[in-house]
């Protein structure tokens, strides 16, 4: 028990006896006072110097403690009293907004060598997918081959959809259903 108690003592007598005590000032070091410097005797013949004056730098003064002034305290804020809602006027029926309209799509310029090419490619995948889904159709399927022959359809209708507008994106939709349905044909033969 006397040991739970002497910490506590302890630390209120270091921490009070710091805190109270007041440390005094410093005292700056007296001046150096300035030793004149002899100069040697001109020579004969010689134009005479002029004397050049040392500078001498003024004692900084002591610096003294300054006091601030406490900061201001903000005054409460008093929250004004809800007011009664006004009744609402009575709208007239508008008509409905028209809808908005979709942001313009960014296709890839296309060089003609390009567009026929990419035509070609689409007709040919779109071909071999559509002949692979008549052959998956007239299979028994699982439920996993039955969602990838569903998702084959749909890139299918993409691209057809696709084609007018935008001719990358119908070739991308047509290889990727070219490649899932020969991939779905090799795996459950």
């Amino acid at each position: 028990m006397r040991r739970f108690l002497f910490f506590p003592v302890l630390l209120v007598l270091v921490l009070g006896a710091s805190s109270c005590k007041k440390k005094p000032r410093p005292q700056l070091p007296p001046a150096v006072p300035q030793i004149p410097v002899e100069q040697p005797a001109p020579e004969p013949g010689a134009p005479p110097e002029e004397p050049v004056e040392e500078r001498t730098e003024p004692e900084p003064a002591p610096l003294e403690p300054v006091e601030m002034a406490p900061a201001p305290v903000p005054d409460p804020v008093v929250e004004p009293e809800p007011e009664e809602p006004a009744p609402a006027p009575v709208a007239e029926p508008e008509s409905p907004a028209p809808p908005p309209k979709p942001a313009p799509q960014l296709a890839p310029l296309l060089s003609p060598e390009q567009q026929s090419r990419y035509s070609m490619e689409i007709d040919a995948g779109l071909a071999r997918a559509r002949r692979n889904v008549a052959v998956l159709s007239r299979r028994r399927l699982a439920d996993s081959d039955k969602a990838a022959l569903n998702r084959i359809r749909t890139f299918i209708h993409q691209a057809e959809s696709l084609r007018a507008s935008d001719l990358a994106a119908a070739h991308g939709l047509a290889r990727r259903a070219d490649v899932l349905s020969a991939e779905l044909v090799d795996s459950t033969r």
